[in-house]
């Protein structure tokens, strides 16, 4: 029961009350009260995008039910230690948060999974080896990628091709298994040198070499954006899809991104992308535009024709 030790004013209560009305804050309270969690771990966790998870945080950091410790460059969240009007309340919904809930208790198990491969979090020191900055579009097409994306991903072995240091981070977040798809040696050792550096384990396949291993669970084909702007682009993206369907499990989930710039826009992209997809023997299950800093690209969710009438897909 809350006490009636101290009072507080009309909109402070209101403040705290209304940080606490939303189910999705809820959750990210009870996440953080397990223990302190950063808004990256918190994103990948619920799916949500980091700017939308920031924005919860920091409301419920202001209404005094969250605190934000800096520890060197990692900044964390966890529930205030002051005693107080919020911090009892805080108490009270932790003890009446459902814990069997699904969202909830598929959060915790992917942050259980980032727990279980932490040495595989360390890859901001050497990334930029790889010549994979960070960037807005990255960020934005990480977040739009939502659930589904990590749902395919999570405890699965992934082939992984990307110019996106976003999408890096989060394959190599949550994957049991990441093999990087390279066109050359030069490529490969670069590969290899970041996973030296960072401590985390990482596999190669060049694109040339003959392969007998058992299929991948789910294909990652992201080219930099940049890359895709010349006359072969098209071409390109048919040998990227052609890779994926040689490489993938007959129950798998691909996942390719494309840039605009690569599809012949006047014959309409998204058209043009699923076509491409068909004749490489995909059905396209979603298709999702993102734009930002200028650039378009479309990512599509992709499923071995026929199969995506016969499964579930995630939510």
């Amino acid at each position: 029961m809350l006490s009636n030790s101290t009072t507080q004013d009309s909109v402070a209560l209101a403040t705290c009350l209304r940080a606490v009305s939303d189910p999705a804050r809820l959750r990210l309270l009870r996440l953080c009260a397990d223990r302190p969690t950063s808004v990256s771990e918190l994103s990948l966790a619920t799916g949500e995008s980091e700017p939308n998870v920031s924005r919860q945080l920091k409301q419920l950091a202001t209404a005094g039910l969250l605190q934000r410790v800096r520890r060197g460059q990692r900044v964390e969240y966890l529930p205030v230690a002051a005693a107080g009007f919020a911090a009892e309340l805080l108490q009270l919904l932790l003890l009446r948060v459902a814990d069997d809930e699904t969202p909830l208790r598929e959060a915790r198990a992917r942050l259980r999974s980032m727990e279980a491969v932490a040495p595989k979090l360390r890859v901001a020191r050497s990334v930029s080896q790889l010549n994979l900055p960070a960037g807005r579009l990255g960020r934005s097409l990480r977040g739009a990628l939502g659930t589904s994306w990590l749902q395919d991903l999570t405890n699965r072995r992934v082939l992984l091709r990307t110019g996106f240091r976003e999408l890096f981070e989060a394959v190599q977040g949550v994957a049991a298994e990441v093999v990087i798809w390279c066109r050359d040696e030069t490529e490969s050792a670069a590969w290899l040198a970041h996973a030296r550096a960072s401590g985390i384990t990482l596999q190669c396949l060049l694109e040339s070499a003959p392969y007998d291993a058992k299929p991948f669970d789910v294909v990652v084909m992201a080219p930099a954006v940049a890359a895709a702007r010349d006359e072969h682009a098209p071409a390109r993206l048919a040998d990227v899809c052609a890779v994926a369907e040689r490489r993938l499990a007959p129950d798998g989930a691909l996942w390719l991104v494309a840039a605009y710039d690569a599809l012949d826009e006047g014959a309409g992209a998204p058209a043009q992308l699923r076509r491409l997809l068909a004749a490489q023997k995909f059905d396209c299950v979603a298709l999702i535009p993102v734009e930002a800093e200028g650039e378009h690209v479309l990512a599509a969710r992709c499923r071995p024709q026929g199969l995506a009438m016969r499964l579930p897909l995630s939510a």
